[in-house]
């Protein structure tokens, strides 16, 4: 990270201008009244009903890509510094396993404690923009998602590439008050409509953790996808290589979980395609991929794959009708010296599941949407299935690693002898009011199944908000 600082302080320092150099800031201003209820806990006692402030203020400023540092191209460098605040976080809103945390308010309390803000330095880059055939770098503090390398021209192919492909490796975390940045370097080489990536990072302290601006340096991943798209179709190939040597005890279905080094590999793709027929215009995607590695001393073995379809018709008022289903491995053998449980790595799981009472780790996802949208406006409705894949193994909740020591993410309970976690349904609705304001308004709703039952008295959950973000 000291390396990468001070590659920041000589392009901001030492580089002379060769353009206009005058710096451009900019800022933005996110509120959040976030509502959440989880399945009510035996015993009660617990405020597993609540409603807290999220608010998150983010400024920085760049200067253009018109500077020079004797024998290297022309570069950008850019510095963002981020300030979220909680405020009326619940007090008793997480318990002893297998309570955990009643909602996301339950995590911001549980790991924060009474402290409701910070600051912290956000990003922290240089940019030197592809020329010919150099490609692009960027090195330093940086956001960074897989999936939208190569962006499809149609505008709906866009949206759901955006939606249900991307950050399912690695993501920004967006929804959360911290979010998350990566200390690293990333290169992209484009050429048409063909794109090269390589990208290495540690993650930062994110989501849940107020300290945002600390390097999780035990936690590194490294990236490389060759993508390509056209107006109607997008595809890529990636492999990812993903180590967690934190040294915290691991979550998995075994009564001896590791805290050993976690090594995985994981290959996989992605294909979308849209077409248009008269009236009628379809649209499907798949992705998928491989993990192999270690998960400590065990074989790690795992899969997943995601199918999906959409419809419009001038029949259908407007209405984008989708159906799919997702598939994430589990474990169905804890004594068998192999996990098989797909690990979510470093992705949230509220962008793939609203209402986030799973993620994908031992899951089977049916669902459907319908979708209504235009350049300001964008409604959107979700139904979901949610089963376990393997009963030997667990119900999983959380994420992925956002801190150095005492949380693993990855939440694991009991599902009493049943694979039915419940269904899932909700929806949402943006707005761009101007060029500085949107706004976004969200609830859902899950019915819990018996594996449910098997931690809580309550088979209710839900999650709403009403949200503004102001850009200055």
């Amino acid at each position: 990270m000291y390396g990468l600082a001070s590659i920041i302080a000589l392009g901001l320092t030492v580089a002379s201008p060769v353009e206009n150099t005058k710096p451009v800031f900019f800022g933005s201003l996110r509120v959040r009244s976030e509502s959440w209820g989880w399945f009510n806990p035996v015993g009660g006692g617990y405020d597993e009903n609540y409603t807290f402030s999220h608010n998150l203020l983010r400024f920085g400023g760049k200067l253009p890509v018109a500077h020079r540092v004797s024998g290297l191209r022309p570069f950008e460098t850019l510095v963002e510094a981020s300030a979220p605040l909680l405020l009326g976080l619940p007090h008793y809103a997480s318990g002893p396993a297998p309570i955990g945390a009643l909602g996301m308010g339950g995590t911001y309390r549980s790991i924060n404690g009474s402290q409701q803000g910070s600051l912290f330095v956000k990003q922290a880059y240089v940019r030197m923009p592809q020329t010919g055939k150099n490609p692009e770098i960027i090195a330093g503090r940086i956001e960074m998602m897989d999936g939208n390398e190569a962006v499809p021209g149609d505008a709906d192919l866009a949206y759901i590439q955006a939606q249900r492909i991307a950050q399912r490796l690695f993501s920004p975390d967006a929804f959360t008050v911290v979010g998350r940045s990566m200390d690293g370097f990333k290169l992209s080489q484009s050429s048409g409509n063909h794109v090269l990536t390589l990208a290495g990072f540690y993650p930062t302290t994110a989501a849940f953790n107020l300290d945002g601006g600390d390097s999780i340096s035990k936690l590194r991943q490294m990236y490389f996808a060759d993508s390509r798209s056209t107006k109607n179709t997008s595809n890529r190939f990636f492999i990812d290589s993903y180590v967690d040597a934190r040294g915290i005890k691991s979550v998995d279905n075994t009564t001896t979980s590791t805290t050993d080094a976690i090594k995985l590999t994981t290959v996989g793709g992605h294909a979308t395609t849209t077409s248009t027929q008269g009236k009628l215009r379809t649209d499907a995607l798949v992705w998928g991929g491989t993990q192999q590695g270690q998960w400590g001393l065990s074989r790690h073995d795992a899969y997943a794959a995601v199918v999906e379809a959409g419809i419009k018709h001038s029949a259908f008022a407007g209405w984008w009708l989708r159906a799919g289903a997702g598939h994430f491995s589990g474990d169905g053998n804890p004594d068998d010296n192999k996990h098989q449980s797909w690990m979510p790595q470093i992705s949230p799981p509220r962008l793939l599941f609203r209402t986030p009472v799973v993620t994908m780790s031992n899951l089977n996802d049916l669902y459907a949407m319908a979708i209504k949208r235009n350049k300001k406006e964008t409604i959107r409705l979700e139904a979901h299935s949610y089963r376990l894949d393997k009963l030997a193994d667990r119900w999983y909740t959380g994420g992925s690693a956002f801190q150095s020591t005492g949380n693993f993410a990855l939440t694991g309970k009991p599902n009493g002898g049943s694979r039915n976690i419940g269904t899932a349904i909700d929806i949402s609705y943006d707005v761009t009011l101007n060029a500085r304001d949107t706004v976004a308004v969200y609830a859902g709703y899950v019915h819990g199944g018996d594996a449910v039952a098997a931690s809580y008295a309550g088979r209710s959950a839900f999650l709403g908000f009403v949200q503004l973000v102001r850009k200055f």
